[in-house]
């Protein structure tokens, strides 16, 4: 689209009044100047007339014929006036002039008169005619009115025709705006054009987008079909690895068929995303991360949730497990193999669920954190898109929640998603399949993969600690599983008896010791061995 044009108008009359103000300025400061330099010229005739005067008649001065001198002056120049002092005496002749320039002269009467210096004034008037002035200013006058009913004149056909030729263009102009008036709505309209045209080219950026993402979503289900078809012949792999190559492909298809579902016609954004458990869903983005890392990625994610029972939210959950591995792997990325694992921290607060994605990397500068999650901006990363952080921000907004970013320069990045919660505490107690307390990763990871192979309702804790955030959800029928030794000195025996006061049924010690080494402590309901109870 074509660049706005840039009209400029100069209205006739602003032309006209800057340009008599200059002249009048000009014809000021020209008579200004002559009247200073008239002035001064005449100073100067006065001082010369009197410094010829008294020497070529200084000898009636030295005769003592003051009144002489006096008279023969002022007749010799009828328009000085002449003022002679000699001691107390005073010789006039004239009226001294207003305006007018003087001139004093002293001169010594010599060693034999006692009647000290002759001190003589001579004024001479000064006369400026302003005639030629006010001659130049009253032409001036008439050719002013002149070129100014021309002036106006021409302005009222120029904004005649101005005027019909934007109406005629299609563009609304009030008939009786003046040129200033008309400028200043031409000014408005182009401001409202540029706008127009950056949100023109903000469409058509998204159109791309999106015709974009509508390809690559048509053009992957085809070669998406094809590895379903081949999963099915995947039974030589071991259980860990057909469900992490099952969830990868259903990711996939989800991802897809979320971008198709953007592009349809009649799809509806206000509808109410469903209530989903988001417990379950991290667990297996944690499981699908730690599996595509290997052996030495386990250790790197950690996810403790503080009240499985309660962590149910309004959420798509595609969306929602995309914006968590999109969070998870900027975490990753973020710090080096060997730093701080990354966590995953839930927890329910009285209304909202939040579900923060914490690592130990190198962190951002305030002015970073105040950008993170605008479109297109990328922070330490050399391919970044700065996709992830705006999609999340997005999402979580469309639910009804928020995104806050907490980072520090040297410790850490905390993107927390804060959700609406849905249910009350009294609602979010429930019976489970199994509960699981143990501090190694990979038997957690292994008990995860195998209640998702068959359909069983599992949560595993690391710490004693997170389990006692959420056993007030729990109902107490649900069997718990306690590794002997949990870390930092804790007992997995002692906490049994504990749990047993507390009400729990089903206590199980899962360890690799022999069962005869707990014979005696009737509060348990077996010893079983690391192995899950439905089978690997």
């Amino acid at each position: 689209m074509a660049p706005s044009s840039r009209l400029t108008l100069i209205s006739p009359l602003r032309v006209w009044l800057v340009f008599n103000v200059l002249f009048v300025a000009l014809v000021v400061s020209s008579w200004y100047s002559s009247y200073r330099l008239a002035a001064a010229d005449n100073q100067r005739l006065v001082e010369s007339q009197a410094l010829t005067l008294t020497k070529s008649r200084f000898e009636d001065i030295k005769g003592r014929r003051f009144r002489d001198f006096v008279e023969g002056v002022g007749r010799e120049f009828s328009d000085l006036y002449v003022r002679l002092r000699i001691a107390d005496e005073t010789f006039e002749f004239g009226r001294p002039p207003a305006p007018g320039h003087c001139a004093d002269l002293a001169h010594p009467l010599g060693k034999a008169s006692t009647a000290g210096d002759a001190r003589i004034t001579m004024c001479r008037p000064f006369r400026f005619s302003t005639a030629p002035m006010m001659a130049v200013l009253l032409v001036y006058v008439l050719i002013s009115g002149l070129s100014l009913a021309f002036v106006r004149r021409l302005e009222r056909r120029t904004t005649t025709t101005l005027i019909e030729f934007l109406k005629g263009s299609g563009v609304e102009i009030d008939s009786h705006r003046d040129l200033i008036g008309i400028m200043a709505d031409m000014r408005d309209i182009r401001l409202r054009l540029d706008r127009a045209q950056a949100q023109e080219r903000q469409l058509i950026d998204t159109r791309v987008r999106a015709e974009l993402a509508e390809q690559v979503a048509h053009d992957i289900r085809s070669p998406l079909a094809a590895l379903h078809a081949a999963a099915g012949d995947a039974a030589a792999l071991p259980a860990a690895k057909r469900r992490q190559f099952r969830d990868a492909l259903e990711r996939i298809r989800e991802i897809a068929d979320g971008l198709l579902a953007r592009r349809r016609p009649d799809r509806t954004r206000a509808a109410m995303p469903p209530v989903s458990a988001l417990s379950d869903m991290i667990e297996q983005i944690v499981s699908e991360k730690s599996l595509g890392a290997g052996t030495s990625g386990e250790s790197r994610i950690l996810f403790e949730c503080a009240a499985p029972g309660e962590l149910s939210a309004r959420v798509d959950p595609a969306e929602f497990k995309r914006v968590l591995s999109n969070l998870i792997n900027n975490a990753l990325e973020s710090g080096a193999p060997d730093s701080a694992p990354v966590r995953i921290e839930a927890a329910r607060d009285p209304d909202e669920v939040r579900v923060t994605v914490r690592d130990g990397g190198k962190g951002m500068p305030p002015e970073v954190v105040a950008r993170a999650g605008e479109r297109g901006f990328s922070h330490g990363k050399a391919a970044g898109s700065g996709l992830g952080l705006h999609h999340a921000r997005e999402s979580v907004e469309v639910w009804g929640g928020r995104l806050e970013i907490d980072s520090k320069v040297g410790v850490g990045t905390a993107v927390t998603l804060v959700l609406p919660a849905v249910g009350t505490t009294a609602q979010g107690i429930r019976r489970l399949d199994a509960v699981l307390i143990d501090d190694d990763p990979l038997t957690r990871l292994t008990w995860r993969n195998a209640a998702h192979e068959h359909g069983k309702d599992f949560v595993a804790f690391e710490t004693l600690a997170a389990f006692h955030a959420a056993c007030a959800t729990l109902d107490k029928r649900t069997p718990v599983y306690l590794d002997v030794d949990l870390g930092g000195g804790a007992s997995g025996l002692e906490e049994s008896a504990r749990l047993h006061a507390a009400g729990f049924q089903n206590l199980y010690l899962a360890t690799g010791r022999p069962a005869g080494s707990f014979s005696g402590h009737e509060h348990l309901s077996g010893v079983v061995g690391k192995e899950p109870p439905w089978g690997a």
